[in-house]
């Protein structure tokens, strides 16, 4: 884990570059739209928008409810808007949206950069998601490392200029050239990544029965922050589009935590 955090880097650097090195930002640009199909409207509007890390923030807090914004929103801008998935309650959205709205009053960048700042953000999310494993495997005795995550590691990257770490040229330039000459040349001549998302699917399937359990007596919708009954028919139908993408873990999760906590 974190080779994706450190090695590669937010394409947000471009919101600068294309201020200060235009010519050279406008062709990676282009590079970019073809690779990830950005469009072209939402990308023109996000690299014209220069609010503050603030004001960013509290405006996503009336769009909570609205559908995902265009990937190259979250790329180019201060990071992807949060949005609120369909079986959170009303009475949870107005109680995110206020939440939102104080934090965003005092709320600071981890940079003033975008990129930098979504890059650090990256890291620090992982990082916590890393230790919580660390704390799983401990139990067991099995050891584990985050070598991406080391402190100088991490320094080593950061210190790298934006615009040969991260490239619609190449995938992960960073890594091939420090991995050259280590790892077969096949590995480094590779142009994208595997993905879970048919584990994640065979699961849901698999443990649907478990699922449905879990939200007859949940306690989410005791405190009345999730639709129970949408929850269990989304259980039922675990070859729903969208569930590929990981958007029932969090709400698992907070069940589960709720739960463990609750004895």
């Amino acid at each position: 884990m974190g080779g994706d955090h450190v090695a590669w880097c937010s394409e947000g650097y471009y919101h600068r570059l294309l201020r200060t090195r235009p010519w050279f930002a406008l062709r990676q640009l282009r590079g970019f739209r073809t690779l990830y199909q950005w469009p072209l409207a939402p990308a023109v509007r996000t690299l014209a928008d220069s609010r503050p890390y603030g004001r960013w923030l509290a405006g996503t807090a009336a769009r909570l409810r609205d559908p995902l914004p265009p990937g190259v929103e979250g790329a180019l801008g201060w990071g992807t808007a949060p949005r609120l998935f369909p079986w959170v309650t009303p009475e949870a959205a107005e109680a995110a949206r206020r939440a939102l709205l104080r934090a965003a009053a005092t709320a600071e960048p981890l940079h003033r950069d975008r990129g930098l700042h979504q890059d650090l953000e990256q890291i620090r999310i992982c990082t916590r998601i890393v230790r919580q494993w660390d704390l799983m495997a401990a139990r067991t005795g099995l050891p584990t490392a985050s070598p991406f995550f080391d402190d100088r590691v991490i320094e080593a990257c950061l210190a790298v200029d934006p615009r040969a770490r991260v490239t619609p040229w190449a995938y992960k330039p960073l890594l091939g050239a420090a991995m050259r000459g280590i790892v077969p040349d096949a590995c480094l001549a590779r142009t994208d990544k595997a993905h879970a998302s048919m584990d994640a699917s065979n699961g849901l399937r698999e443990h649907r029965g478990d699922l449905v359990k879990l939200w007859e007596d949940s306690s989410l919708a005791r405190l009345g922050l999730v639709d129970a009954g949408e929850l269990t028919a989304l259980a039922q139908r675990p070859a729903t589009p969208g569930l590929g993408d990981a958007i029932l873990y969090s709400t698992i999760g907070c069940e589960v935590w709720l739960r463990t906590l609750a004895r």
